[in-house]
């Protein structure tokens, strides 16, 4: 009689299983390398911290990265690898944040000449716009 008026249970170990498994969800990524945070600096890391990672559409594949300081786009191995910089002044987080891919590394008041333009609407977005500067055609990847 008495084990059925008390509450049920579970063991120690049972417990502990439980509370890692919740917490290590609830932690989510963790923090950025310090590569990544100094290369994207400020408001914007969290922007490029989103955008990074592999994306596909229906007939290709691309991946954003950190590679040798920079964060680049890289399109397969028939295409070059082209260097992503934001397009707001001074990096700021505007949404949708946009980023110019450039066939040159990025340099103070070096010339911009952006093969494609990259729009992430919004941080949690699962889509990722890519576009010529000048055109109206735009590709559409998911992750």
């Amino acid at each position: 009689r008495d084990a059925a008026r008390r509450p049920h249970r579970r063991s120690p170990k049972a417990h502990a299983r439980s509370s890692v498994r919740v917490g290590a969800r609830a932690r989510g990524p963790g923090p950025l390398p310090a590569q990544m945070s100094d290369l994207w600096g400020g408001a914007a890391k969290a922007g490029a911290a989103m955008c990074a990672g592999s994306w596909k559409n229906r007939t290709k594949a691309i991946s954003i990265l950190e590679r040798d300081g920079f964060l680049v786009l890289e399109m397969g191995a028939d295409a070059p690898m082209l260097y992503l910089t934001n397009e707001s002044e001074g990096g700021a987080e505007v949404w949708p944040m946009r980023w110019l891919a450039l066939r040159e590394p990025p340099s103070n008041g070096g010339a911009r000449d952006a093969v494609y333009v990259l729009e992430l609407p919004t941080p949690t977005s699962p889509k990722l716009m890519v576009r010529r500067p000048a055109g109206d055609g735009v590709v559409e990847f998911e992750r």
